[in-house]
């Protein structure tokens, strides 16, 4: 996935707590932001992107910025940071208008490559004391747009290995490492389970992600439990942007758990 994940939360215009069966729903706005990525560099230490207002209302917003790193399971784990700044923190914008954000580093590069995200976050539309018992109550979905900034290194290298593979009863689990010093992304990653003569007995595949520098990620798939005698080997395929791992295991006595 390249891009920027989109979250959404529901916010009440009016008083909290009033039921939904009497809210009157309002369309939701968008907006975008181009590029969806940013890079970073001792020779480039500062970048701009752009937030564009595509809805036909005006749009407040919010930026912040965070160091992000991730669980094992992808998760994102996020804390606060000054090693990012940004200019403006605060932005409206009219219908089609577009405003240019720059970010800079106030860090020096590494050998390894640094992650974070900056988030746009749409505020509440400012509402008048006079409009505020006009048309009843109204729910309004607000988006949240996160944005990965990547500081690299002088001497970028992506690499990666499929490794630590498990069987937990009728799961299958395996882990792709980044063993480079910048991320990578996981387009997809496959599993096929093959039979004594090498023949194809099932096959799963489950979307990816980001790995970031130095990172790991494990990935579960379900086994048909039928066949998992049957289950000689299993061959795993990890598709990323620069190349495609694979590795095989050797499971002889099947992939039956308990």
């Amino acid at each position: 996935m390249t891009g920027a994940r989109v979250h959404l939360r529901v916010v009440s215009l009016l008083a909290l707590g009033v039921g939904l069966s009497y809210a009157e729903r309002a369309g939701a706005s968008a907006f975008n932001v181009k590029p969806t990525q940013v890079y970073l560099s001792t020779k480039a230490p500062s970048a701009l992107f752009n937030v564009r207002n595509e809805s036909a209302e005006t749009l407040r917003f919010q930026l912040s910025v965070f160091v992000w790193d991730q669980t094992i399971k992808g998760e994102m784990r996020l804390a606060p940071t000054q090693d990012i700044v940004f200019f403006p923190s605060l932005l409206t914008l009219g219908p089609g208008e577009e405003r240019k954000i720059r970010v800079g580093s106030t860090v020096p590069g590494g050998t390894v490559e640094k992650s974070y995200r900056i988030f746009v976050e749409e505020l509440p539309p400012a509402v008048k004391a006079k409009e505020a018992g006009k048309g009843g109550p109204q729910i309004k979905v607000l988006m949240r747009m996160g944005v990965p900034i990547f500081f690299q290194p002088a001497n970028p290298a992506a690499a990666g290995q499929i490794e630590a593979k498990t069987l937990r009863s009728d799961k299958l689990a395996f882990e792709v490492k980044n063993t480079g010093n910048v991320h990578f992304q996981v387009r997809q990653a496959r599993v096929r389970g093959l039979g004594p003569s090498k023949e194809s007995l099932f096959e799963r595949t489950v979307p990816g992600w980001y790995v970031l520098a130095g990172g790991s990620r494990v990935f579960e798939v379900q086994a048909p439990r039928n066949i998992c005698a049957k289950t000689k080997s299993l061959a795993f395929v990890v598709e990323t942007e620069q190349a495609t791992l694979q590795s095989e295991l050797d499971t002889r006595t099947g992939i039956c758990g308990p």
